[in-house]
């Protein structure tokens, strides 16, 4: 992989970026940060070791991850209602295995699955469908792994036809962080980009959107979305919300269960 530190910058077209940090990453390759001064993006000059560091995709560091995806079933289901209704369709772009799809299915709201280097193992027949036109995209704990999170963006939302990406990541505060950030996680070498709240913002800009945020849940929108669902997912009335949207919806659990069964009939009955 060729030396990205001399090139403009992917979020704002600067040139000023300076390396500000070098870290061990899988023990024996250099890890170069490169930081851009106009919109504070932190992100490795190359990163020749990716191969290697995704030869396993799921880390088996990352122990949080069925707990994570439980916990944004349950925060996300309210806002999403209250955003585009309880019949909009959504897609869950780097969806792994496809937990959170399935969990998204069972409360009731039409998720699809979408993930070009994973199995999907929870969320069968429920994959993402080129040409249907989705109201949003999730995307959790993915802008850390791509070196262009504005190119990452922008395909999501040329992709599926949305307005509105929802994803997660850590924001650092501008200070560039010590190397013994936990975010950084050298031991695994997926984490190659970082970035603050100014770096979103710009990000936004640039896609004729805004940027918003909970601290934890991040938004990227063209459309003029109220804060007030996102502000409720952040705080102690999350869990009643929730549960109120629910009543709202029907669970496709079902469903989806008859689906599998007449495309197995369907499967046996051509052999």
């Amino acid at each position: 992989m060729s030396d990205s530190s001399q090139l403009p910058c992917v979020i704002c077209g600067s040139t000023d970026r300076r390396e500000r940090l070098t870290l061990t990453i899988l023990g024996r390759f250099e890890g170069r940060l490169v930081q851009c001064s106009g919109c504070d993006h932190l992100v490795m000059a190359d990163a020749p070791w990716l191969v290697e560091a995704y030869e396993q995709p799921l880390s088996a560091i990352d122990t949080g991850v069925a707990s994570r995806n439980v916990q944004l079933a349950r925060t996300l289901t309210g806002p999403l209602v209250a955003w585009f209704g309880p019949q909009a369709k959504y897609v869950d772009m780097a969806g792994g295995d496809g937990l959170f799809v399935r969990l998204m299915r069972d409360a009731g709201l039409d998720f699809h699955w979408d993930d070009p280097y994973a199995a999907n193992r929870f969320a069968q027949g429920a994959e993402f469908m080129a040409g249907a036109s989705y109201s949003a995209v999730t995307a959790f704990e993915v802008m850390e792994h791509v070196l262009d999170p504005a190119g990452f963006v922008r395909d999501c939302l040329v992709r599926s036809g949305a307005d509105t990406v929802i994803f997660t990541t850590e924001l650092y505060d501008g200070e560039v962080p010590p190397e013994d950030w936990w975010y950084y996680l050298p031991e695994v070498g997926q984490h190659v980009s970082f970035a603050t709240h100014r770096t979103m913002e710009i990000l936004a800009l640039d896609l004729g959107a805004t940027f918003m945020t909970n601290g934890r849940i991040h938004v990227i929108s063209r459309r003029r979305l109220p804060g007030w669902p996102l502000r409720i997912a952040g705080g102690r009335f999350s869990g009643l919300h929730d549960r109120l949207t629910r009543r709202r919806l029907t669970s496709l659990t079902w469903p989806d269960g008859l689906a599998a069964i007449e495309r197995a009939r369907q499967a046996q009955s051509s052999n």
